[in-house]
């Protein structure tokens, strides 16, 4: 049972499911307050002091609390290492800045978490998807495993892991050892998208650490990290033939225009008015949200088909509750980033890659390779990435740092026992997480660690 099938256990309960029920209408609520708050916070100047040193980090602090007891499985461990390290470095230095600092970021990143569920609901109709899932069947294997990696960089691109699940019911009637390579393939293209996507929650992370102001000045290192991924990911996983691009790409027309306009308004808000990435989806997201609530009523749906006002809205406001689910994780992830940058911790490693002539460039993506096949998530290894980057990569190097800590989060994603990709992949497609960390993929963060190193090193 998931995070929103807690009501229907109410009568079984008894008072604990009733005070359970209340706990996550709470969550759902106050998760619609903080994104409205979000968004007041960036249209009215005026009150935006008051909102960001006040209003957003105490919605957040509450969420937090009030979502622990649902925290992911695949999280409970990892968010109680995360503390006891933060702990140790707080009581380190003597400083309290990093959990201050962790409050400032959860609100306007809480704001975002729920923006991109909005997005989710307002890009993609199942008439839609429908279309792509029928023109995918009609694929050999070979040609199906390049459609599925890039649609699964396409989905990844809005939906994150959400993805997954979608393309699921396409591999039911596989044989186990297809599964296993296409369901390594899905994963590696829903992995990717972390480097060319301004809507995945990777990209919010390592933006706000990193410190990544400009909307396009970070791009061209993205787009060209995204691409060297793809070419080292079809080399690995199979190289399609120009026939099997070409039905790759009339599998993926469905869907490429509801994206394409996405992707192309969060970057044109993000120039002209000089926003984050992260602020400018925020700002997105209601206009999305009424463009494609419009276009459903203009359609006329069949009688007995059409969704009233008051099911769309408390859909979304479910849905609320359940992107910020996870915040606590968020929140000490970025936290421990901050603590280790104050820390002094990365002097010697500083000193040391100095002496030995090696660049960052080249150490970084080593690390972050490391980090992810001893099961670290990526929360952890992208906050000690971007702590490391800071201190080893100083001066005008947004890009590149940007570029360095989003590889930290794919290499994460495709190789963490721990990580969600992996584990959201094995439940959609029954593949083993062995197989998944050890198999294609395996290879291909490495050749794109390498890429990386040459490019940033």
């Amino acid at each position: 049972m998931g995070w929103q099938d807690a009501p229907a256990r109410t009568v079984a309960l008894g008072w604990h499911g009733r005070l359970n029920r209340a706990r996550i209408e709470a969550v759902n609520g106050l998760a619609v307050l903080l994104w409205l708050a979000g968004i007041a916070r960036l249209l009215a100047p005026a009150g935006a002091t008051a909102l960001q040193t006040a209003v957003l980090p105490l919605l957040a602090g509450v969420v937090a609390l009030l979502v622990l007891p649902d925290l992911s499985r695949s999280l409970r461990a990892p968010l109680t290492l995360t503390i006891a390290l933060l702990a140790v470095l707080m009581l380190h230095t003597s400083q309290t800045q990093a959990a201050r600092a962790a409050l400032a970021f959860a609100g306007p990143f809480g704001a975002f978490l729920v923006s991109i569920a909005a997005l989710r609901g307002a890009l993609l109709s199942p008439a839609r998807l429908a279309a792509a899932r029928l023109r995918l069947a009609a694929q050999d294997s070979g040609a199906r495993r390049s459609v599925l990696l890039l649609l699964s960089c396409l989905l990844g691109g809005v939906f994150s892991v959400g993805g997954l699940p979608l393309l699921a019911p396409l591999l039911a009637d596989c044989p186990p050892h297809e599964t296993d390579r296409l369901a390594s393939a899905v994963l590696c293209g829903n992995a990717l998208a972390l480097l060319w996507s301004p809507f995945t929650v990777g990209l919010g992370f390592a933006a706000a650490a990193v410190g990544v102001a400009g909307g396009f000045a970070f791009l061209p290192a993205m787009l060209a990290a995204g691409l060297a991924g793809l070419l080292v990911a079809l080399a690995v996983h199979g190289w399609p033939r120009p026939a099997a691009l070409r039905r790759a790409a009339a599998t993926a027309l469905p869907l490429v225009p509801p994206f394409a306009a996405a992707v192309a308004a969060t970057l044109a808000l993000a120039a002209l008015f000089r926003l984050q990435v992260t602020d400018a989806v925020v700002l997105l997201a209601p206009g999305a949200m009424t463009l494609a609530a419009a276009l459903r009523l203009l359609r006329a749906p069949p009688p007995g088909h059409a969704v009233p006002a008051s099911a769309a809205a408390g859909d979304f406001v479910r849905r609320a509750g359940e992107a910020v689910r996870d915040l606590p994780m968020y929140m000490a992830g970025f936290a421990l980033a901050r603590a280790l940058g104050d820390s002094g911790l990365f002097g010697a490693l500083t000193q040391a890659v100095a002496h030995s002539g090696v660049g960052a460039g080249f150490v970084l993506p080593g690390l972050s390779v490391l980090m992810a096949l001893a099961g670290l998530p990526a929360l952890v290894s992208g906050g000690v990435v971007a702590a490391a980057a800071a201190a080893l990569m100083p001066g005008p190097q947004p890009g590149a740092r940007l570029v360095v800590t989003l590889f930290a989060w794919v290499a994460t994603a495709m190789l963490s026992f721990t990580g969600m990709g992996v584990l959201a992949t094995s439940g959609a497609f029954g593949t083993t997480v062995r197989r998944l960390v050890f198999g294609r993929n395996l290879a291909v963060v490495i050749g794109l660690g390498v890429a990386i190193a040459l490019m940033f090193g």
